[in-house]
């Protein structure tokens, strides 16, 4: 067939020579070149058509509908040029209260209309018409109190300020809006519920009085001596009967006593409970010894009823009946029968009307360039062009290797056909093979031409292939080198990734921009980090219970430092407790409810880094949270110079020299034992009495003894924060305080990381905490984050295949330039050397002329000379 015949007699090779021999060697190479040319631009033509390539595009001055177009296609990175923005600026918050806040009942006209009701006619302290004023003085106060504080918080937080270096994603600039506005509201409403509680919890341990005689009636009795009439005054407590228990309560024993608020008639006298007869009773609303608690414990119950409220209305003088009810029909996230302690709980917020704005973001951001990057694979017309560039060098390679290969091979055979079975030494074999690798490349000629067939023209070709080989090693040898030196980035993407598959390339050093985006990117500490406190055992002890307080809970003591009376105290400490827990138990909360945002994978370590630092600045903050209010109210109290009911602080003298009773409430003023000298327990912090213990003789005579480290003060809670826990881990000092034949009180153990003279003061200090333990789940944080893809960057040396690609695709261009410029170069430096020797040539033939012709002028006058 003509065509095979054709590619059978085909010879790339071909030279000047006409021998079998030589045709024959020609054939084979080119054979050998076709197959290993074709066979090397396959190989590297699939390999180009499978590799993929990472292209980094860039946009400059988007708009946000060309950024949401991209991001929804690519992983977009933007700088902002903005770098922090105020929230103010991004979003608005507007809460909306319970109707109750704007209703009649916190008005001044209904607290007054309650108030001078209370004027004329004298109503028993557990009457409602007593009390009603002070508790919807008190609803109006936190109604307004709560709008103040939330409204503070939230021009506070408006203020604060977005920090994002680069521009986040829409739905991750959403959740962390989201997270963070939760985050200020949890905060918001726990600070308001905390400060109530702590203020509740420290006027009712410190025994202050109401002005209302709902805790301790004062009685002045005349007594008509013989001599000189006497006045004295008395103090009762009042006594409530517990609703659904039907069980006595005092205020004196238990401070949290209440009842269901009545109307009573005006024949009532002595004292009060619910044994008495009443003329009308308010629904769900109750009385207590404070008016702060009976009010968190009532409901607005009646107060949706028009027709109730103008009953009880009825039995307060001089009042008309025009407020009107709240609307039961208005919608609300609270039922009609929840507690005030409930609604007030929540910040009196009904909802919160919140909107968030990503185009204010994305202006302010302002980003100036944005960047992404794809992976693809090289198209049709990259791959021919790498394969055209690759041909030159390759083409160029196997011509200058094969022929010799090829024409070895032949002559090895030949000679060895010749020589017969001898075995040449491997030395022979190597210089022999040398000798002729060096006459090949003597005579090599790639520049040969049907034109110029002269010696002189296969003189200067050979030459010029000289050159261009020297040349074109050079290059490829240089672009070898650097080829091989350079590292190449390679881009890999790993599928849903295991933990431990991510562990190990966090582990991995030549990884850079390990990235692996969050399928959730927003999370609460609660599920990967335990935050667990040792509390001082002083909080689980005896000296907290009940039965230890109500031992020494006698307010009618002798002596103002009598330990008797200060159970209270003890009361206060376990109120302390309460409230140092509360705290904890609710910052705790608060921390775990906090989101950790995190668009790509932490690695562990920093993670850890960031949890413990979180964890060490909310142990630093904590503190604060109880010790600002507890400070405030201490100082409070002082300044506002409250009774309180042990009369440690105040003695009432009476006086009737003139005809009339004359009251006077002085401060009491005391020994110091300290510095020896008078102060007053009401105006001096550190004014104080040892607390001493009274005890009687074998003669039956009252004998005062010190109790070590208790003191007394103006308030219960000067007189804890200044006392020390020594007498506590005595056993022998409990004994002599306590002696009660059938409850036995326990000293505490001596394994506290504080010394036994410690103070109360430093204790509340430390919210009763001996040390934290924090613990950190990183496998919790991985499932929560659930990456779909783990995506990182390797700078790598390349592999061979991708050298001798490069390599090659290098060659082809270096071999066209060597090849267009050697012949120029090889025949520019010929023709100098020509023109050189034609030169010295030419001075050479007229010196040798000057010299004959002066010859020929010597032998003409010599002939002439001769002749004649």
């Amino acid at each position: 067939m003509p065509f095979f015949q054709k590619l059978k007699e085909l010879n790339l090779f071909e030279t000047n020579a006409t021998d079998a021999s030589s045709i024959r060697i020609q054939r084979l190479s080119t054979r050998f070149y076709l197959s290993i040319f074709t066979i090397t631009l396959l190989i590297l033509s699939i390999y180009a058509s499978l590799h993929k390539i990472i292209l980094l595009v860039e946009i400059h001055n988007p708009t946000i509908d060309l950024y949401h177009e991209l991001e929804a296609k690519y992983s977009m990175e933007c700088s902002c040029s903005e770098t922090s923005i105020r929230y103010g600026e991004l979003m608005n918050h507007i809460p909306t209260y319970h109707q109750v806040c704007s209703s009649d009942f916190v008005t001044q006209r209904w607290i007054d209309a309650l108030f001078d009701s209370t004027k004329t006619p004298f109503y028993f302290p557990i009457d409602f018409r007593s009390t009603a004023s002070q508790q919807f003085q008190l609803l109006a106060a936190l109604c307004q109190s709560s709008a103040r504080g939330i409204n503070d918080s939230l021009q506070s937080f408006f203020r604060s300020e977005l920090i994002s270096e680069k521009l986040m994603i829409e739905d991750f600039f959403l959740t962390k809006i989201r997270a963070d506005i939760d985050t200020f509201k949890n905060n918001t409403l726990d600070a308001f519920d905390y400060k109530l509680i702590f203020i509740r919890d420290t006027i009712q341990g410190n025994i202050l009085l109401p002005s209302i005689g709902t805790i301790l009636n004062f009685y002045f009795h005349y007594i008509p001596l013989e001599h000189e009439p006497l006045w004295i005054v008395n103090t009762s407590a009042s006594a409530f009967i517990l609703p659904h228990e039907n069980s006595l309560c005092t205020c004196e024993k238990l401070p949290t006593c209440y009842t269901r608020a009545r109307i009573f008639g005006d024949n009532l006298f002595g004292n009060y409970s619910d044994g008495f007869d009443y003329l009308y009773i308010i629904d769900e609303w109750y009385i207590g010894c404070r008016p702060i608690d009976s009010l968190l414990l009532s409901t607005l119950k009646t107060f949706y009823n028009q027709t109730e409220i103008n009953s009880f209305l009825n039995f307060f003088p001089n009042i008309l009946p025009n407020f009107t009810c709240l609307n039961a029909n208005e919608t609300s996230r609270f039922q009609l029968n929840d507690t005030l302690k409930t609604i007030v709980k929540n910040g009196f917020i009904e909802k919160w009307i919140q909107q968030e704005n990503y185009s204010s973001y994305f202006n302010k951001c302002a980003p100036e360039l944005c960047s992404y990057t794809i992976n693809k694979r090289f198209n049709i017309y990259y791959i021919l062009t790498a394969i055209i560039g690759v041909y030159g060098g390759l083409s160029i390679g196997l011509r200058l290797i094969i022929p010799i290969i090829i024409k070895f091979i032949f002559q090895r055979n030949e000679e060895t056909s010749v020589q017969g079975p001898s075995i040449r030494r491997p030395i022979q074999f190597i210089c022999y093979w040398f000798q002729q690798l060096i006459s090949a490349l003597v005579k090599m000629n790639l520049f040969r031409s049907a034109i110029h067939i002269e010696p002189s023209d296969i003189y200067q070709q050979c030459w010029t292939t000289r050159f261009y080989i020297i040349c074109f090693l050079h290059f490829l040898i240089f672009v070898t080198m650097y080829t091989a030196i350079i590292e190449q980035t390679n881009h890999i993407d790993v599928l849903n990734p295991s933990l431990d598959e991510v562990l190990d390339l966090q582990k991995r050093t030549n990884i850079k921009f390990l990235q692996c985006p969050c399928s959730q990117i927003s999370s609460s500490f609660k599920n990967y980090v335990e935050l667990i406190p040792t509390i001082h055992e002083i909080c689980s002890s005896d000296f907290v219970s009940y039965a230890w307080i109500y031992f020494f809970a006698d307010l009618h003591t002798t002596y103002i430092n009598d330990i008797n009376g200060n159970g209270f105290m003890f009361q206060l400490l376990q109120s302390f407790c309460y409230l140092a827990n509360t705290t904890i138990i609710n910052a705790r909360n608060l921390f775990y409810e906090t989101q950790l945002v995190t668009a790509n994978l932490m690695n562990q370590s920093l993670f850890e880094s960031q949890m413990k630092s979180e964890g060490d600045n909310f142990k630093r903050v904590i503190s604060d949270r109880f010790f600002y209010p507890l400070e405030m109210i201490r100082q409070t109290t002082k300044a506002n110079q409250f009774i309180y009911g042990k009369s440690a602080n105040y003695r009432i003298s009476m006086q009737n020299d003139t005809g009339y009773l004359f009251v006077d409430i002085d401060p009491v003023v005391v020994w110091n034992d300290d510095n020896g000298s008078v102060c007053s327990l009401l105006f001096e912090p550190i004014c104080k009495l040892q607390t001493l213990y009274t005890d009687l003789d074998i003669d039956k005579n009252p004998v005062r003894m010190p109790v070590p480290g208790l003191y007394t003060s103006a308030y219960y809670v000067d007189s804890l924060l200044l006392s020390q826990l020594q007498c506590l881990y005595n056993q022998s000092c409990i004994d002599i305080i306590k002696n009660h034949p059938y409850y036995y009180i326990i000293a505490m153990s001596q394994t506290s990381n504080f010394s036994n003279n410690v103070t109360f003061q430093l204790l509340l200090d430390r919210l009763f905490v001996e040390f934290w333990s924090q613990e950190l789940n990183y496998t919790a944080y991985f499932r929560q984050c659930q990456p779909l893809l783990c995506s990182y960057k390797t700078e790598e040396q390349p592999t061979f295949i991708a050298l001798i690609t490069s390599v090659i695709g290098l060659s082809g261009s270096i071999s066209a330039v060597l090849g267009f410029l050697s012949p120029l170069i090889i025949s520019l430096i010929f023709k100098y050397c020509r023109r050189t020797q034609q030169r010295r040539l030419s001075e050479v033939t007229q010196q040798e002329g000057k010299h004959f012709l002066k010859i020929s002028t010597c032998n003409i006058e010599a002939q002439t000379i001769y002749a004649m």
